[in-house]
């Protein structure tokens, strides 16, 4: 139901009948929306919260604090859940959501015009809400694989002004059980990757690909041991990162000649350089079981003419380790046809895939990966200012596309004049109300999913979490696709249905702007899923 846009009715309609107290009120939705911090509000809003998930998989929600007088020193919590088994309250993740300020500068999407864009997912510390204003409190539910199927009931509790408001919660958790890495090839291709953020991006389903890259500039980065390598650093890290979820990785990487101090030119030294850390790095990850993960990233973003260096480069590669792939990330239409003998990975902006062809590189057989970035700027797109919904049906136009991967460029791409700390995310008031500027006014947001906290600790976004969801959603729709010869009649006809996106995703442009029918039809997914025999 819609929620009432007037404070007053507000407070009344949703004030906790067990403290007895209209001083404050909270209500539930989806975590597929940014809430605007100002009234009038026009929902949806429940009175309690509905989750719906499969075994080792994150889902989110949230709950709307409204206040008529100011509130301080606001705590919330979560209760253990009561099912057909133990759930315990540490699989549930609470995060006051705080707010950047907004920029009038948006030629490219006319949203609503609001002072403020909710995004960071503060620390679950005592924060303060300020009357007129909605706080939304973000719930990450994370289900254990050894979970059992059914319904868990619990509650959060909302402490403020002497009073304490009850938000039922609750879960259904479907027999079905997300891998622990994922059919859709994922990675960040840069970026920091401290184990903080690295540990995050696993989470979130989006590995930073970066870790152990063998070569990345003028010469290698591997540690130098009896004439050839040192892998004992790089195992280390990518073993852990593998153990997590990681998918996907860079073995070695291309600048692109001419840029940031690079030469025009390959030099000899260079491809001598390169070979050498193809054939043995490539050698080693193979002994190691990781050579399908591996990726040798070429020239990123090559121009018209750089088309012949990238061929060149791919020589080399190929010359130097059949076995290794080539990644190649293009943003110029057309490219992808020069260099569709010079690649075993294409990597193509998703506004741009037909525009590049890519249905005809597919029919070929090869991999194709999609990937979103400053431009194009069109939806979907992950700037500050475009609907959340837009994170979530990435997932979903992999699938109904068949696409092989999904890459962003960057996690930590932070403004120069960012804070270093976290310091920023609140005001002297306690409102989470945030001090940080991003110098890029048009397209706030673009190359980080996270913000600098803490102690070297990450910040998560509602951007990342809605971007995960849909990353599993795909999981979830890849596992009803190959179900599909064990369902029949009219269960088989709305499978298909659901995989192919009928109803929710007419193109790569089009598709639905309510995450509501998203989580409905992920919910078919899940019951059809837990219909089939084991």
């Amino acid at each position: 139901m819609k929620g009432p846009a007037d404070l007053d009715a507000l407070v009344r309609a949703w004030a906790s009948a067990q403290s007895g107290s209209e001083a404050f009120g909270v209500l539930a939705t989806d975590g597929g929306r940014r809430i605007a911090r100002e009234l009038p509000f026009d929902g949806p809003a429940a009175a309690q919260i509905e989750i719906h998930a499969a075994r080792h998989e994150f889902e989110g929600a949230q709950a709307l604090i409204f206040a008529r007088d100011a509130l301080k020193d606001v705590e919330v919590s979560a209760s253990a859940l009561q099912g057909p088994g133990p759930f315990a309250a540490e699989n549930l993740t609470l995060h006051p959501v705080a707010y950047l300020p907004a920029t009038r500068e948006r030629p490219w999407f006319e949203g609503p015009n609001e002072k403020w864009w909710a995004d960071p997912l503060a620390p679950n510390k005592p924060f303060a809400v300020q009357p007129g204003t909605i706080q939304p409190v973000y719930l990450r539910v994370y289900v254990p694989p050894e979970t059992k199927p059914g319904l868990y009931q619990g509650e959060l509790l909302v402490k403020a002004a002497g009073h304490t408001a009850k938000l039922p919660l609750r879960l259904t958790v479907h027999a079905a059980t997300l891998p622990k890495r994922l059919t859709l090839k994922t990675m960040c291709v840069a970026g920091k990757h401290e184990q903080p953020y690295q540990d995050l991006a696993l989470q979130q389903r989006l590995g930073i690909g970066n870790i152990a890259t063998g070569m990345s500039w003028t010469k290698p980065t591997l540690p130098a041991k009896g004439g050839s390598f040192d892998f004992s650093a790089a195992e280390a890290k990518l073993t852990h990162a593998i153990d997590g979820g990681l998918n996907a990785f860079i073995l070695a990487s291309t600048p692109k000649p001419g840029k940031w101090g690079f030469p025009k030119e390959f030099t000899p030294e260079w491809k001598a350089h390169l070979t050498k850390v193809l054939r043995e790095y490539g050698a080693f990850v193979k002994q190691k079981g990781w050579l399908e993960m591996a990726y040798f990233n070429n020239i990123d973003e090559p121009s018209n003419n750089m088309v012949p260096q990238v061929k060149e480069v791919y020589g080399v590669a190929k010359a130097a380790n059949p076995e290794v792939k080539v990644f190649s990330c293009l943003n110029m239409v057309g490219t992808l046809d020069a260099l569709k003998e010079h690649a075993d990975t294409m990597d193509v902006y998703i506004q741009q895939s037909d525009q590049q062809q890519a249905p005809a590189w597919q029919a070929r057989g090869k991999e194709l990966w999609w990937a979103l970035c400053i431009w194009p700027r069109e939806r979907p797109n992950l700037f500050l200012h475009y609907p959340l919904v837009d994170a979530r049906v990435a997932g979903w136009l992999c699938r109904v596309y068949n696409v092989d991967g999904f890459e962003y460029w960057q996690l930590t791409s932070w403004p120069k004049d960012a804070p270093k700390d976290g310091n920023w995310v609140r005001n002297a008031e306690g409102a989470l109300l945030a001090a940080w500027k991003d110098e890029n006014p048009q397209l706030p947001g673009d190359g980080y999913l996270v913000y600098p906290g803490d102690d070297g600790q990450p910040v998560n976004s509602l951007r990342f979490e809605n971007l995960r969801d849909g990353l599993e959603d795909h999981e979830l729709l890849t596992q009803l696709k190959a179900k599909l010869g064990s369902l029949s009649g009219d269960a088989k006809a709305e499978a298909e249905r659901l995989v192919r996106g009928v109803g929710l995703v007419t193109n790569m442009f089009i598709y639905t702007q309510d995450p509501a029918e998203l989580n409905r039809a992920r919910r078919r997914v899940l019951e059809l899923l837990a219909s089939l025999p084991k």
